[in-house]
């Protein structure tokens, strides 16, 4: 299960443990958005601190309709305690932290929306 709250912004947030380049768990703060199709968004910044690999490159539109192409890897988080590979968009130095509902597709959720709501992403029976 991964749980966390939703911050003054109305925003549900949860933090997930990351696979670091030296095997080194690395924590990451991640809003989740529902308007993202991906899986994960991560800025340049964090995904120089994750083991990963390069995928492709990736056209993706955003929800203000804009569309970029992005470079796309594969990384490892750990929920429960057992590890879980996710494609992650490089977002750039700027970028923010983005939980998409492509990452966990059979996995349900909830969000009390307000602030320090409680937030649970919970696996299926």
């Amino acid at each position: 299960m991964i749980r966390g709250t939703v911050d003054a912004f109305l925003q549900p947030k949860f933090e997930l443990p990351f696979r670091g380049i030296d095997g080194e768990i690395v924590p990451v703060d991640l809003k989740l958005d529902t308007g993202f199709n991906g899986e994960l968004g991560l800025s340049s910044i964090t995904l120089e601190r994750l083991a990963k690999s390069f995928l492709a490159q990736k056209t993706t539109r955003f929800g203000n309709g804009h569309i970029e192409t992005l470079l796309e890897f594969e990384v490892e988080c750990i929920i429960d305690g057992q590890p879980q590979r996710l494609a992650a968009l490089d977002l750039g130095s700027d970028g923010g932290h983005v939980f998409g509902m492509k990452a966990l597709p059979t996995w349900t959720g909830c969000v009390e929306f307000k602030v320090n709501g409680d937030v649970s992403i919970e696996r299926p029976n």
